[in-house]
């Protein structure tokens, strides 16, 4: 995450404004990643995402994201969540991300139990290889990096997580070559409870 980024970031993480049945619109500023400040952090996208279809369909019981990371976007832009009416009734869907240019921002409480749980499923994802560079002496290969491919599996949803509180984040490196690793994590709250499992594929460059 981007240490030069105002607490207002995260305040504004849930801001996000119903446009129509399938239209869910985030404003900026957004929370930016570690290698670049003016790059959308992909943790918030994957916990937008998810908090854009709840929104629309506060209901429905989210199992599964994956989500694939094809272009960087940009901190100072609007973010809008297009949601797929069409592959609901098969019990999944597809939340397209797209940004366009308006900048509009409230304040809104932090409330889901599982918002602040799924932007951290992409925190602390590249520590673990990163580790392994400065094991080797190898640090100048991992100046720059991106997220690409993202799965949660979420196995709790109760509404009594407390998303101000404390949370247990396992992460480890199962492989890691040609610049690319593969990072699994584990997250628990603090009743000691499994709330998400995590596999990310990311690169490093030099």
């Amino acid at each position: 995450m981007d240490s030069s980024a105002d607490f207002g970031c995260l305040r504004r993480i849930n801001e996000i404004e119903i446009v129509s049945k399938n239209h869910v619109r985030a404003h900026p500023r957004h929370i930016c990643g570690f290698f670049m400040s003016t790059r959308v952090f992909g943790g918030q996208t994957v916990g937008q995402g998810y908090y854009a279809f709840k929104k629309l369909y506060p209901e429905s019981t989210v199992v599964k994201i994956d989500t694939n990371f094809i272009a960087p976007g940009n901190g100072n832009e609007i973010i809008d969540f297009f949601i797929d009416l069409n592959s609901l009734k098969f019990g999944f869907t597809k939340v397209e991300v797209k940004q366009k240019e308006k900048i509009i921002a409230y304040y809104v409480k932090i409330t889901d139990p599982l918002l602040i749980p799924l932007i951290m499923t992409d925190y602390f994802i590249f520590h673990p290889a990163l580790s392994i560079y400065v094991l080797y002496e190898r640090t100048m290969e991992a100046v720059n990096g991106a997220s690409l491919n993202h799965t949660v599996n979420v196995h709790c949803d109760s509404p009594d997580i407390d998303p101000h509180g404390f949370f247990l984040i396992q992460t480890k490196c199962n492989t890691i070559s040609r610049q690319s690793s593969i990072i699994d994590g584990r997250i628990f709250d603090e009743k000691k409870r499994l709330i998400l499992t995590y596999r990310q594929q990311n690169y490093t460059a030099p």
